[in-house]
């Protein structure tokens, strides 16, 4: 039955999560005021790919019995660690599929 899956791109993941623990991101005015670059660089190291802050906040996250990737090649290796350590249930099976030809 479909209402047993969640489809959602990496980003919408991590970003519900976080709203769903502390309401909002903590984003500095000086961040804000700066280029898209440079916040994408910001919720990059403080967010999407920041283990620690995730493992602070593991009892607080939703926990999958499976995840499955596509496109994994489009993935940071931090992005796979936050996802198999955080997210998946203890036991839990963690699937990836990717095509290292179409590497971005």
């Amino acid at each position: 039955n479909w209402n047993n899956f969640k489809i959602l791109n990496y980003h919408e993941l991590i970003n519900s999560t976080i709203r769903k623990i502390q309401q909002d991101f903590k984003i500095p005015d000086n961040i804000k005021k700066s280029t898209e670059e440079v916040m994408s660089e910001f919720l990059e190291s403080n967010y999407y790919s920041n283990i620690k802050y995730f493992e602070n906040q593991k009892d607080q996250i939703t926990k999958y019995s499976t995840i499955f990737i596509d496109e994994v090649q489009d993935y940071k290796k931090d992005w796979l660690i936050i996802l198999k350590k955080v997210f998946l249930n203890e036991g839990g099976e963690f699937v990836v599929f990717g095509d290292d030809k179409q590497d971005i």
